[in-house]
């Protein structure tokens, strides 16, 4: 039931991401932007989501209209430590490949099974696993999320956008005819 928890779990987590990142601000931008400043804006909204991370901890007493931005800036800043950067980038560039994704199939059901495969698999290796080296930070981003911040990760990550952008480029080609000699 674990493993059902955890594929349910990256599937709706993933659904949401995808809908809102690459399907309502992708396309939005993309319309009045240029697409590869459009997905590269998106993919830093996307990796800078992933600073917050909520505190058990924090709690307003009483009413206090600012209490959203006091809780904002303080997860913020529990975050924002020289070892969030790695897992950062990480984050930014599995942005870019799924925007590219989205591009290449226009339609989000790639995207979305892509980034659920993903989550799904970091949190199943980050459960099976023990981390071999010390992880510096006491951030969540950092102490949650090493799988997206190594340079095994960022190969990994672009290696999928490789293979997904060749995978298209084959089948587009095997679509159309080849060309006709003149003669």
């Amino acid at each position: 039931t674990h493993l059902l928890s955890i594929l349910f779990g990256s599937t709706l987590a993933a659904s949401i991401e995808e809908v809102f990142f690459r399907g309502l601000l992708l396309g939005s931008l993309a319309a009045h932007l240029r697409w590869p400043t459009a997905a590269w804006v998106t993919s830093a909204l996307y990796a800078g989501v992933h600073l917050l991370a909520s505190d058990p901890g924090f709690a307003v007493r009483g009413f206090e209209p600012g209490a959203g931005f006091r809780y904002l800036g303080h997860a913020l800043a529990r975050q924002l430590e020289p070892a969030a950067l790695p897992p950062l980038a990480g984050l930014f560039l599995a942005g870019l490949v799924l925007a590219l994704v989205v591009r290449l199939t226009g339609s989000l059901y790639f995207a979305v099974g892509l980034h659920a495969g993903w989550a799904a698999s970091f949190r199943i290796v980050r459960r099976a696993t023990h981390v071999l080296a010390e992880i510096p930070g006491t951030s969540f981003l950092a102490t949650h999320h090493y799988l997206v911040g190594t340079p095994w990760a960022w190969a990994a990550i672009a290696l999928a956008g490789a293979l997904v952008h060749a995978g298209f480029a084959l089948a587009a080609r095997r679509r159309s005819p080849a060309p006709r000699e003149a003669g």
